[in-house]
């Protein structure tokens, strides 16, 4: 089963630099790196997204019954990420993974912090997020079934 990987960064954030001197060069090379990161983390969401719509047979099917994400599941997650990949200061997923059932999961942890984008088959989009295992907040993104779509 394909999945972005979670890459570390050998660089301080600045919240490891907090109470140390920091010059303002350090900061800028700091947040380049962190640019940087960010878009090879994208990128490999975006090459897992085109990949399985290219070739359903990458993902494992092991599991009887296992059906990948349909085309347009994944056309509409590649259509979501792009968006939020707009604004430069959003963190990259660290996973992409299909649910089994023709969509696919697309998700962030950071620390105790949890949010994923479930993209159902009947093209509902869900947005779930987690603060220390408890659900804080749910909300239907796309609803293709109400008036608004």
């Amino acid at each position: 089963m394909a999945t972005t990987e979670e890459t570390t960064s050998p660089f301080a954030t600045v919240e490891q630099m907090a109470g140390s001197t920091v010059t303002e060069e350090q900061l800028l090379v700091t947040d380049i790196q962190q640019e940087e990161e960010y878009q090879r983390a994208w990128d490999a969401v975006e090459k897992t997204l085109i990949e399985w719509d290219c070739k359903p047979s990458l993902i494992d099917d092991d599991d009887e019954g296992l059906v990948p994400p349909s085309p347009n599941v994944i056309q509409q997650a590649y259509q979501i990420i792009k968006r939020i990949q707009e604004n430069p200061k959003n963190a990259p997923p660290t996973r992409v993974v299909p649910d089994g059932n023709g969509g696919l999961s697309i998700s962030r942890m950071d620390g105790e912090y949890y949010q994923v984008l479930n993209f159902y088959d009947d093209g509902t989009v869900e947005h779930l997020e987690f603060q220390d295992s408890r659900l804080t907040s749910s909300a239907v993104v796309c609803d293709p079934f109400s008036a608004n779509g």
